[in-house]
């Protein structure tokens, strides 16, 4: 990990992502609170992270046309530049008393869709900075950016709703997205080089005819479904399980997350300092099963230090299996063809948004600690019924690369 970030360029990417990270936090936090503040509904809670996943899952497949096509540079930016002007829109309207609950599905919404076209490009920038021979150190770095500001940005967003005016939390969104902007602009890069008599639908078709027909690329994405749909859905419960079961308010919902990103980090950390993992399949199944087996700990946890020790190795869990799904599908298709295979990736994160609207329902009908173990243990059986298939999972021999 260090030998990568000696290098000059990805010193300016890992600075954006930290930004970026902690603006996408700080967000989530606020907007899940917040709609628990006004509605009193884990429903509601719910739906709203829902309207994340529907923008995200929605238009994933458009991010990677233009992530094959455009300047993944400027498509970062673009979007990052939107995030902040949502951001402050929706701090204008908590400071003057006139947000809605509309106004955070609405807000959900357009994180999604600016997700949507940033995370392909960002995925797919990373082997670009590094080769394939460096890639899942650069994936696994990636992830430990995400978990640096996992453990500082829920205090950082605990603390301001606890101490100022919500509109504030707002604020920090804009603010960290606009300097993630300005850490790219150091950057030179060289756009993907697109044939001229190949239109963006054409691209499209053939994205999804790609991702569909290979085995390999259906077999990792079926792996991503599954961890999406009754894994990481249990995200939307966290704001319920802090304030209505575990009784620790805002504060101890940014520890809790506070947490999980720790967990986190330490996994990724290892990762971070491996060459590469032969068995990738297997490893993100055994992985996907741990996840699972934590979740169902933490949802009947009595006491809030163990809760956050099991959320602990939850995320731990949970993040070595995103990392290594990552790497195998970036390195298992053509380089033409990697914005489109990683949107299909960018869109099953969108699912465990919209299985948002299921947890609430069940967390509405049956409580939150309910929601949130059953996803889990529906995820250990779906993840143990697919290690056959992912022991026979083979990656494309990869092409040598180093930091250039």
């Amino acid at each position: 990990m260090l030998a990568i970030l000696r290098h000059p360029k990805y010193r300016f990417f890992f600075a954006n992502t930290l930004c970026r990270d902690l603006g996408v936090i700080v967000f989530f936090v606020s907007n899940g609170w917040l709609a628990l503040t006004l509605t009193d509904s884990p429903f509601w809670v719910g739906a709203t992270a829902g309207s994340v996943g529907v923008g995200l899952a929605g238009f994933s497949v458009f991010g990677g046309v233009l992530a094959d096509r455009l300047d993944r540079k400027k498509l970062l930016m673009g979007a990052q530049v939107w995030m902040a002007v949502v951001a402050t829109v929706m701090a204008a309207l908590v400071a003057t008393g006139r947000v809605e609950l509309w106004h955070l599905m609405l807000a959900g919404f357009s994180f999604g869709v600016s997700n949507a076209v940033e995370l392909p490009s960002r995925n797919a920038f990373t082997m670009d900075l590094m080769g394939r021979g460096n890639l899942l150190r650069g994936v696994a770095t990636n992830f430990v950016t995400a978990q640096i500001m996992g453990i500082a940005a829920p205090i950082v967003a605990g603390q301001v709703l606890e101490a100022f005016d919500d509109s504030w939390a707002y604020v920090v969104v804009a603010g960290s997205n606009m300097v993630a902007v300005t850490m790219l602009l150091p950057l030179r890069y060289q756009r993907p080089a697109v044939a001229e008599h190949r239109t963006p639908l054409r691209d499209l078709r053939e994205g999804l005819a790609y991702g569909f027909r290979t085995p390999l690329i259906r077999g990792l994405i079926l792996l991503g479904i599954t961890g999406e749909v009754f894994g990481w859905s249990h995200e939307t419960m966290l704001p319920v399980m802090a304030g209505d079961v575990l009784k620790v308010g805002a504060a101890g919902l940014g520890y809790m997350l506070s947490a999980a990103g720790a967990g986190s980090l330490a996994f990724t950390l290892v990762l971070a300092n491996l060459r590469d993992i032969r068995r990738k399949g297997l490893v993100a199944v055994v992985a996907a099963a741990g996840f699972g087996l934590f979740l169902v700990a933490f949802a009947y946890s009595p006491w809030f230090s163990l809760s956050l020790l099991l959320i602990a190795l939850a995320y731990g869990m949970g993040h070595v299996y995103e990392a290594v799904v990552t790497t195998a599908l970036q390195t298992a298709v053509p380089d033409g063809m990697r914005g489109r295979v990683l949107s299909f990736q960018t869109a099953v994160w969108g699912i465990s948004s919209l299985a948002g609207f299921v947890a609430g329902a069940i967390a509405n009908a049956l409580g939150a600690p309910a929601a949130i173990a059953i996803g889990g243990g529906v995820l250990v059986v779906s993840a143990l019924s697919l290690m056959p298939m992912a022991s026979r999972l083979r990656e494309r021999p990869e092409a040598k690369g180093e930091l250039g």
